[in-house]
């Protein structure tokens, strides 16, 4: 681990670093978001709010004291009050809506081994709605369409 990663054990600890510091690395578990990014990543996040945060940014929230990392999606606003549209790359259905106290941040970069790619551009940000789109319905129809093994009892 570098001098710059931490290891998130929590979102409160991950939200008192961003206090002091307007970016973090931090590792990355689970495969949610892949192919962008998934276990043993890491992910640069920074500090924002809901109005910093844009269609096709990876959001970064808690869930209880979980992090999370999801591409934004949009907002939504529920009897006054504004929630963020979230979802993992690879999952069909979209998360339980956040509230702007659960946004932690944004992922502005990830690092897979020794490859840097900045996600905080627009160009990034469209690959990133379009495949969070695309790639679970591929994998929906891919399961529809998939002959049964020869050995396979239906």
């Amino acid at each position: 681990m570098d001098s710059e990663t931490i290891e998130v054990l929590s979102a409160s600890l991950l939200e008192e670093i961003l206090r002091k510091n307007t970016s973090v690395w931090a590792g990355v578990y689970g495969k949610s978001m892949c192919p962008a990014f998934g276990a043993g990543s890491k992910a640069r996040v920074a500090r924002c709010g809901a109005q910093d945060i844009h269609i096709g940014d990876i959001a970064v929230y808690k869930n209880e004291n979980t992090v999370v990392c999801h591409r934004f999606y949009g907002k939504e606003i529920i009897k006054g009050r504004l929630f963020l549209k979230t979802k993992g790359d690879t999952v069909s259905s979209f998360d339980l809506l956040v509230s702007p106290e659960q946004l932690i941040g944004k992922v502005v970069a990830f690092k897979v081994r020794d490859f840097l790619m900045p996600v905080n551009n627009i160009p990034c940000r469209f690959a990133g709605f379009m495949i969070g789109f695309i790639l679970p319905l591929i994998v929906k129809l891919h399961s529809l369409f998939k002959k049964p093994a020869p050995w396979t009892i239906p």
